[in-house]
């Protein structure tokens, strides 16, 4: 909504793919440990993907204790 353009309507239909840059950055710096949580959910969300997708019905975590 800060975009100059879209401000003063000046844009068409190729307006997220011509103002990518400026619509997409960070308007932040993102610290270390920002950036290390981040990596970690990341990689969470991804090894749940593959957990989702398995073949096999051997589950360890389908047992309980």
């Amino acid at each position: 909504m800060a975009n100059e353009k879209f401000i003063s309507r000046d844009f068409d239909t190729n307006f997220i793919v011509d103002e990518a840059e400026d619509l997409f950055k960070p308007h932040f710096d993102l610290s270390d440990k920002r950036m290390g949580s981040i990596a970690v959910t990341k990689a969470f969300l991804e090894t749940l993907k593959f957990r989702h997708n398995r073949v096999t019905e051997i589950d360890p975590w389908d047992k309980r204790d």
